[in-house]
């Protein structure tokens, strides 16, 4: 190749183009989506561009559409007083520039996480997971002990209710999973997903169901519990959902909502939708402390999702596969050929949504191709959402954001 050609393959990163095929975590490196709107009207302007990213308006009260990364489109700010509410599509550029990190930096220090919460002392020294299985939807076995308690289930979908036994009225977090016990999930081999619903019947000082706290790990895994890591695993929390620092994930997928997830017909709805319906003007939020770890590392199936009216991720999430924050009390997230559609259906009243100041990251795709092309593109993004449901919000990004850089390239068809 000459010296322009191979210039210009550079900059086209992880794409296939010509007989060229890059292998790269940037073919779809970090897309970071910013939805904002404001009752006032303003003049019209195209999208923001960062690399991978977009900032686009939305009507307040319409239903807003974030499909995979296809096409952008741009919306008007001044819109007269009687515009009519419609779907918006937000997605990446299909020619994200090939970089090993993004990074979007807001202000130093305006970031808070966990505030000053306590998490309450253990209350069950006899068993890991601080709670108790009050109603499944399939049959499944809990053994607990005091280090790791193993939850077994034997379909494809099961949901899990569960009470925690710290029930008293305090401000102080429940410490769910306490530090140094582990929580192992263990599912069949062809792959499950399971739904954990953590109801506290206790109250903070305000009326609000109290937050969770897990400072121990979660696994999740295949056939037995030492077999290969596998399945996915969701909880729900209404209060709140805190991952402290030194708690560890190690699962195949991963959902941490505080919106309740629609299980009429099955986890999925009928389009294969994950169903978030949030209570209204909600505050709850999802948080990820700096010293946490999620690993989602399963080649090309995995994800992490947060969804919740603010999502606050300090930690470190790796994911091979897609990663989603959230801001929103209600969404449908479907995942589709390894990319999210995000659907927000009412927007969030907290003032940032989504505040990121640590890193998530991902192995390089490593898409493979036959004589007729690409026979599996190992498709990845990384989204970041929220929807103001009153007021215009800012969300507030910075840290690491990315996939690791291409590692090889190969010559298809000559």
């Amino acid at each position: 190749m000459t010296s322009k050609a191979q210039e210009t393959q550079k900059q086209r990163g992880s794409r296939q183009s010509g007989k060229m095929l890059w292998r790269s975590g940037s073919s779809l490196a970090a897309a970071a989506f910013l939805l904002a709107s404001a009752p006032q009207a303003a003049q019209a302007q195209g999208p923001l561009r960062a690399p991978g990213m977009m900032m686009e308006n939305a009507p307040h009260g319409s239903n807003v559409s974030i499909r995979r990364p296809e096409i952008a489109e741009s919306q008007r700010f001044d819109r007269a007083p009687d515009f009519h509410a419609r779907n918006i599509r937000i997605s990446a550029p299909l020619n994200p520039l090939p970089v090993q990190n993004v990074r979007i930096s807001a202000s130093a220090g305006m970031v808070a996480i966990n505030g000053a919460q306590a998490v309450a002392p253990r209350v069950d020294p006899n068993r890991s997971f601080q709670a108790n299985p009050t109603s499944a939807s399939a049959f499944a076995t809990v053994a607990p002990t005091a280090t790791q308690d193993i939850v077994t289930v034997f379909g494809p979908e099961t949901f899990i209710n569960w009470s925690p036994q710290d029930s008293a009225n305090s401000d102080d977090l429940i410490n769910i999973l306490p530090a140094g016990t582990t929580m192992t999930f263990v599912g069949p081999t062809s792959g499950y997903t399971v739904l954990n619903r953590i109801l506290p019947t206790g109250t903070t000082a305000s009326g609000n169901p109290r937050a969770i706290a897990f400072g121990g790990n979660v696994t999740s895994h295949l056939g037995t519990s030492d077999g290969p890591t596998g399945g996915n695993v969701w909880f729900y929390s209404p209060g709140g959902i805190v991952v402290g620092a030194g708690a560890t994930f190690d699962v195949g997928g991963l959902v941490l909502t505080t919106n309740d997830i629609d299980t009429t017909g099955g986890l999925f709805g009928a389009g294969g939708e994950i169903r978030f319906r949030g209570a209204a003007d909600s505050l709850a939020s999802v948080t990820i402390e700096n010293g946490a770890t999620i690993n989602a590392l399963n080649n090309g199936s995995s994800y992490v999702a947060m969804v919740a009216p603010r999502v606050v991720q300090g930690g470190t999430v790796s994911v091979d596969g897609s990663a989603a924050y959230v801001a929103a009390e209600q969404a449908d997230l479907t995942i589709n050929n390894g990319l999210f559609d995000i659907a927000i259906g009412v927007g969030t009243t907290d003032v940032n949504g989504v505040v990121h100041s640590g890193t998530t990251i991902g192995p390089s795709s490593t898409p493979t191709s036959d004589t007729f092309g690409i026979t599996d593109a190992d498709a990845q993004a990384i989204y970041m959402v929220a929807v103001p449901k009153n007021d215009a919000l800012t969300m507030l990004v910075s840290g690491t954001v990315g996939y690791q850089a291409a590692a090889s390239a190969q010559v298809v068809n000559g």
